[in-house]
């Protein structure tokens, strides 16, 4: 078995695109050091995007349970998928969360990855777009120091903004060392406790939905 599809010859990552793009459900993979406020953001998205796109989460074994729970009273669906400690899920094993979770149509699948410093990037899960979790607190020169975390990210979350006044971190800085490593990715600066900035990630998610094969124009 490969991924989501049996026997067709795909590779475990193009199958789960395949049947994700299919069912018009997009997938990120949210990727992040511990203390970036991965969990946090994806309470509030679960609890405030809901109205624009349904969302469901899967987050890997070594994820605390009351932070599960958390994360379900917020109002998402949220599965658990076999991971080891600080070890991003690879395609095979995102594709049996995704099977077991069973997305609603035109909804978001947030796939919650922490990621170890020491530890290898993410490989590609099937996922449509690669989202890094960083923040303001953990200095300007992460691309540097990190740069397999930012690489080919799609979008960079600055989190922790609202403490922009008793940090040395400098966003000109950040910008120019992340345009070094990944020119494309797109950054926004966020407060994920002040709401700074959620507004236009809901947004960034709702752009982005799919419509289901067979029921757009």
């Amino acid at each position: 078995m490969h991924g989501l599809v049996d026997g067709d010859g795909r590779a475990p990552a193009e199958a789960n695109r395949g049947w994700l793009t299919e069912r018009g459900v997009l997938a990120l993979n949210l990727v992040g050091f511990p203390g970036a406020g991965r969990t946090t953001l994806v309470e509030r998205t679960l609890a405030e995007n809901g109205a624009r796109a349904p969302v469901a989460v899967l987050v890997g074994n070594p994820v605390p349970e009351w932070d599960a729970e958390r994360l379900t009273a917020a109002g998402g669906e949220v599965a658990r998928i076999d991971t080891e400690e600080g070890t991003p899920p690879d395609a095979e094993t995102l594709g049996r969360g995704l099977r077991a979770l069973d997305p609603t149509r035109g909804s978001v699948v947030l796939v919650d990855s922490v990621c170890d410093p020491g530890r290898p990037a993410p490989p590609d899960l099937g996922e449509h777009a690669r989202v890094v979790l960083t923040a303001a607190t953990e200095g300007d020169d992460g691309p540097v120091k990190y740069p397999h975390l930012f690489r080919g990210a799609d979008l960079v979350l600055v989190n922790k903004m609202d403490l922009l006044p008793y940090l040395s971190f400098d966003p000109a800085v950040f910008t120019e060392r992340l345009r070094g490593v990944s020119p494309e990715a797109e950054i926004l600066p966020i407060s994920v406790t002040e709401t700074l900035g959620l507004a236009v990630w809901y947004d960034w998610l709702s752009e982005r939905v799919h419509t289901p094969v067979g029921e757009g124009v």
